[in-house]
């Protein structure tokens, strides 16, 4: 499981009056673990703060809720423990990305506020696909991609505290391997969404001002929107494509998805041409091998680059809504709401 959690405690006093819940001692800290997750998720918290007490107890820090337990500092200024009463937290134990994944994600964050500080109206356009693209079809891709992951996400949870909490594990189903396989059929549809890397390129193209929507100077709105991949592109193409044009903007984006993306893999799983056995992945399409550390590597950087950016335009769609109006050399985007549907009306 993925998730990116913002620590916004900043010092003793700021804990004072933080509301928080905590999880006591349980038979490991992987079952402890996945208690805090599943509570997350659950209850729907956004942006919580995570520590661990040296007693390995795990507390949960609602940042945006009112109502719940609270630390109390001691009359020393300490601040103690509500289980074991030391002062030991662990601040550091906090779920975050680290290596590529954590590299992908800042990139992608970065592109999205360069687009919309240096070239805002036609930012504001890409969110809302004023460009011809029939909003239907964008809106199933990314309505396809937040749910395949939020299953899959509470699949594998339900396996984990299940199996760490001495669950009989029906005789008939391998769960584990299971869950990989229906990791890898969302992999599998993932990396042939061409909307989405024409998506890529756009934002990449709008972030460092390669196109304008609307030009300096003049009262034109342009249709320069770069549809670039069809249905005629293979994704291998795609993919070399897309990380010819990151390079020359010292990108990583394009190094990242040419390093997960693995056509062999998508054909033996497609064709049903492999097997899975001795922590590896036999594909008998091509002869070829693949450990499972490896797969799961595969599979976790591609799923976390369209989380990303899929969670990350919806946010930005989401905002744009909010806005009264969008004013550029004359122009006006006009963000309207119909229940759960979003429109934009441009106007002079």
């Amino acid at each position: 499981m993925n998730m990116v959690l913002n620590n916004k405690i900043k010092n003793i006093e700021e804990l004072r009056e933080k509301p928080l819940k905590f999880f006591t001692k349980s038979k490991n800290k992987t079952f402890r673990l996945l208690e805090a997750i599943g509570f997350i998720f659950k209850n729907n918290i956004k942006n919580p703060s995570v520590y661990r007490c040296q007693c390995d107890n795990l507390f949960i820090f609602l940042n945006e809720e009112k109502e719940g337990f609270k630390f109390h500092l001691d009359s020393n200024n300490n601040l103690p423990c509500p289980i074991c009463g030391k002062y030991e937290l662990d601040i550091d134990f906090i779920f975050k990305p680290k290596g590529d994944t954590k590299k992908i994600i800042e990139e992608l964050d970065l592109l999205f506020n360069l687009a919309k500080e240096k070239n805002k109206f036609t930012y504001y356009m890409f969110l809302s696909q004023c460009f011809g693209d029939d909003n239907k079809v964008l809106n199933e891709i990314l309505e396809s991609v937040f749910s395949y992951l939020y299953i899959i996400d509470n699949l594998n949870f339900e396996f984990l505290s299940r199996k760490y909490s001495n669950f009989t594990e029906i005789e008939e189903i391998n769960f584990e391997k299971t869950i990989l396989k229906l990791r890898l059929l969302i992999y599998c549809n993932f990396i042939e969404l061409k909307y989405i890397y024409n998506l890529i390129v756009n934002l990449i193209f709008i972030a460092f001002e390669k196109f304008r929507a609307v030009e300096k100077g003049i009262r034109k709105i342009s249709s320069a929107r770069i549809k670039m991949f069809n249905d005629q592109w293979i994704v291998k193409d795609i993919i070399n494509r897309i990380k010819n044009i990151a390079d020359k903007y010292n990108l990583f984006i394009g190094t990242y998805m040419k390093d997960f993306y693995d056509n062999e893999l998508r054909n033996a799983f497609y064709h049903s041409q492999y097997i899975i056995e001795n922590e590896n992945i036999i594909l008998t399409n091509c002869d070829r091998s693949i450990e499972l550390e490896k797969l799961n590597r595969i599979l976790n950087n591609c799923l976390n680059l369209f989380r990303h950016f899929t969670e990350k335009f919806l946010n930005e769609r989401g905002e744009l809504i909010a806005i009264d109006t969008i004013e550029e050399n004359g122009f006006k985007i006009i963000p309207q709401r119909n229940g759960k549907k979003i429109a934009f009306r441009y106007e002079l």
